[in-house]
């Protein structure tokens, strides 16, 4: 008895296997399965606020003139703010040119449904390429000192954009400075790199510096020092705000001035720097096959 339950219950396995692979064939031939093959855009970069998709419900590589081609992109939006993306598919001659836009919620998705058709055999890849503005910003403390102080000072946070590509830094400058007996300039950069793997931008669109307790110069476009009273913005239409090899062309001067410390404390507390930036960041997907015979 014990022989033939063995017998029945191997039998038994071996049909459910053999429906479950008809049944996996049928939906792959069908194309229902093919989405999950289809190429998507690369894997999620923690510095980059979107992540793009770009799939098709259908199988691609047999498709006749004249045959709908349905295509899908999807957007999931990973920072904690709406983003605005536009959306426009290219590389392949039947697609016309056209842009669509999409309001993406904080932690969901949204998504749009591409119909095209050729009117003649081709073979091609249907790609995506999502854009849509964005600002990241970097706001640095700062307490002076005195040389004979030797204790902890009180010092703030410092601050900067989260899920932002593009990352802001004035480079050199100390949370602590400790402050000459005459006021002197020091000269410090602020530059800027895009820390996301995927995607790209060209310029930044504007600079923003703004200050707190502190006295700082730069350079204006007519080439005289001025000094920056709250903040002053810089537009890419006033300075070369380039990158190249995913960091900014000129990294831009600015000179602080430090004065002595007066307090008995030892220290003074309250100053600091916030840099913020615009720009345009676009993220194109993986391609996606298409063969019309």
């Amino acid at each position: 008895m014990s022989g033939k339950a063995q017998s029945s219950s191997g039998v038994g396995i071996l049909v459910v296997i053999i429906i479950i692979a008809v049944v996996a064939f049928y939906l792959y031939e069908s194309g229902y399965l093919g989405h999950i093959g289809q190429p998507t855009a690369a894997v999620y970069n923690s510095t980059v606020p979107i992540t793009l998709i770009g799939s098709s419900s259908t199988n691609l590589s047999n498709i006749y003139p004249q045959e709908n081609i349905q295509v899908i992109s999807e957007v999931h939006n990973h920072s904690n703010k709406p983003i605005n993306v536009s959306i426009s598919p290219y590389n392949c001659p039947f697609i016309p040119t056209s842009i669509k836009y999409l309001n993406v919620y904080p932690g969901s998705s949204a998504s749009l449904i591409w119909n095209f058709s050729s009117s003649s055999a081709t073979s091609c890849s249907i790609v995506f390429l999502a854009c849509f503005n964005t600002v990241s910003f970097t706001n640095y403390p700062i307490t002076f000192k005195t040389p004979e102080f030797s204790g902890t000072a009180p010092q703030g946070l410092e601050s900067s954009s989260p899920l932002e590509p593009v990352s802001l830094a004035v480079n050199g400058l100390s949370d602590t400075i400790v402050s000459p007996p005459t006021p002197t300039n020091s000269t410090y950069y602020i530059s800027a790199y895009q820390t996301g793997t995927t995607g790209s931008l060209s310029s930044l669109s504007w600079l923003d510096i703004s200050e707190n307790g502190v006295e700082i110069y730069y350079t204006n476009s007519a080439g005289q020092i001025s000094q920056i009273t709250n903040s002053v913005n810089l537009s890419s239409s006033q300075y070369e705000l380039l990158f190249n090899s995913a960091q900014l062309l000129s990294p831009f001067p600015i000179q602080i001035e430090t004065q002595p410390v007066t307090s008995s404390a030892g220290y003074t507390t309250g100053a600091d720097i916030n840099v913020s930036a615009g720009y345009r960041y676009c993220l194109e997907s993986t391609p996606i096959p298409v063969t019309v015979h």
